[in-house]
Parts: structure tokens; C-alpha cells; sequence
């Protein structure tokens, strides 16, 4: 069975501007697809090698470069948001989706 991809919450962020220009800035080999769920929150998209640590230091979240943020690694989830955010997570966390195998491959 394949493994899936790693969902993230990227939540309480400090300078949101900072971070929406790193998300759009990094690529590959560490590729990373991002959903908008409010001004400073994201759901995150990785490979599944990649740790919570990593992804915090790709955003300069770590060493406050680009502010502070609570970052989190997303075994399960469950709630009430727009239906696009469920679709997303379901499409892009499956590591067959063609989508998300190209952007982070």
C-alpha cells in the first residue's frame, strides 16, 4: 500500500504575507501545496519523508525569519469548513494523485 502524503495545519502566523511568498517561492525537491483556510492559517501538503521540523524551517518559521506560526503534523481530521477544503485534502494527501505526484515529485 502506497504511503500517503503529509498533511500539515499551519495556524497563528505572525506575518502571513511572509509566509504566502515562501510557500510560493520554494520548489522542488521541497515542493509544497498549500490550501487557504483563513488570513493566517494553511493546510500543508509534503511528501511523507519530510518532517514537521523540515517544513518549519523551509518556511523560516524556526529561526523567526518570517515570524511565528504553530505548525502540526494531521493524522485525522474532522469538522465543518467549505467543501473545496475537504476535496483538496482528500485529493492532494493520496500519494496517487496525480496533481500532488507532479508538484512534489
Amino acid at each position: 500500500m502506497a504511503t500517503q502524503n503529509n498533511l500539515f495545519a499551519l495556524f497563528d502566523v505572525s506575518n502571513p504575507s511572509a509566509i504566502k511568498a515562501r510557500l510560493a517561492a520554494l520548489d522542488l525537491p521541497f515542493a509544497i501545496l498549500s490550501q487557504t483556510v483563513s488570513l493566517d492559517s494553511w493546510f500543508l501538503i509534503t511528501k511523507s519523508a519530510i518532517t514537521t521540523k523540515e517544513v518549519s524551517d523551509a518556511l523560516g518559521i524556526t529561526d523567526g525569519s518570517n515570524g511565528s506560526g504553530v505548525l502540526v503534523r494531521v493524522e485525522n481530521y474532522y469538522g465543518r469548513a467549505d467543501t473545496e477544503v475537504w476535496e483538496w485534502i482528500a485529493a492532494k494527501r493520496s500519494s496517487s494523485s496525480k496533481w500532488a505526484e507532479a508538484c512534489l515529485n
